[in-house]
């Protein structure tokens, strides 16, 4: 599991966000959003957006709070 949120804090680092289908696909976890749970839990100022399509499909973005202006 520490495999696996680091993975997830390092592409958010690299790419500024990542979504829950993002992290399923890059550390193969079952529960990415426990996984963004724990590593706020030990301090990273993890925050969440809402995004919507043009077809109105919804999903939430994971962001450093330190990376936005």
């Amino acid at each position: 599991m520490v495999a696996q949120r680091m993975k997830i804090l390092d592409y958010i680092k690299r790419h500024g966000c990542i979504t829950a289908r993002q992290a399923f696909d890059i550390c193969k976890c079952n529960s990415p959003r426990k996984r963004i749970s724990e590593l706020r839990e030990k301090g990273y100022p993890i925050e969440d957006r809402w995004r919507q399509d043009e077809e109105g499909r919804r999903w939430k973005e994971y962001y450093l709070y330190e990376q936005q202006s």
